[in-house]
C-alpha cells in the first residue's frame, strides 16, 4: 500500500463561508462508498470492523442493494447517511464504474462536500488493485460505453465529473494481495 502520487493533499477539506450553516450534526463519522461484489466481505468488512473498535461510527450499506442495482437508484436511507455523516471513504475497484449505484454515491458525496452545512469533510479515496490513473484513463471505459447508451448525458456527465473530482484527491492504492490490519489502522489514523 503506497500513497498516490496526486499532488494535492490526502485530506481534501472543503468549506462553504457563503452560506449559513443549520444545526446540523453528523449522524456518522464515515460513509463508506464501495463496490459490494468487490470489498463487501473483504476489504471494506475489515475496514469497518476496524472503525468500531476504534469508536468511530461507520456507515455502510450492508443490504447488498449495490450489488443488484435494484432500481438503478439510490434509496433515501444512502442519501440521507451521506448527508449525515462527517467524512468519506471511497473504495474504487475495476467494478465501481459499473454500478450506477455506486456512481450515484460518489456524485452525492461530491455534493455534500462542497455543501457540506458549515462542517468541515474529509474525503479519502482508497484505489483497491486500480491506481489513478487506471480510474482515469479507461479501466472504466467500456462500463461507460454501456453507460452513454443506458442514462441520461447529464446523468454520465455528472459521474464523470465525480470520477475527474475523487482521483484529484490523493488516498491510498492499495495493490498487493493481502490486506493487513496494521495497513487498516493507519488509514483511519490518517
Amino acid at each position: 500500500m503506497r500513497p498516490s502520487t496526486s499532488k494535492r493533499r490526502f485530506r481534501a477539506t472543503i468549506t462553504n463561508p457563503t452560506s449559513s450553516p443549520p444545526s446540523r450534526r453528523s449522524t456518522h463519522d464515515v460513509f463508506i462508498s464501495f463496490r459490494g461484489v468487490d470489498v463487501r466481505n473483504t476489504f471494506v468488512d475489515h475496514l469497518h470492523s476496524t472503525l468500531g473498535r476504534k469508536r468511530v461510527i461507520g456507515f455502510r450499506d450492508d443490504d447488498n442493494m449495490d450489488d443488484s442495482n435494484v432500481g438503478e437508484n439510490v434509496d433515501q436511507r444512502i442519501l440521507r447517511a451521506i448527508e449525515d455523516s462527517s467524512s468519506y471513504v471511497v473504495v474504487l475497484t475495476r467494478n465501481y464504474g459499473s454500478s450506477a449505484w455506486c456512481l450515484d454515491e460518489l456524485v452525492h458525496i461530491m455534493r455534500c462536500s462542497r455543501h457540506n452545512w458549515g462542517r468541515r469533510s474529509r474525503i479519502f479515496p482508497i484505489f483497491y488493485h486500480v491506481t489513478p490513473e487506471d480510474v482515469s484513463s479507461g479501466c472504466y471505459e467500456d462500463d461507460f460505453d454501456q453507460h452513454k447508451r443506458r442514462y441520461t448525458y447529464e446523468r454520465v456527465d455528472g459521474w464523470l465529473r465525480a470520477l475527474a473530482w475523487i482521483v484529484g484527491i490523493s488516498g491510498w492504492v492499495v495493490t498487493s494481495g493481502q490486506v493487513r490490519n496494521k495497513r487498516i489502522r493507519f488509514i483511519i489514523f490518517l
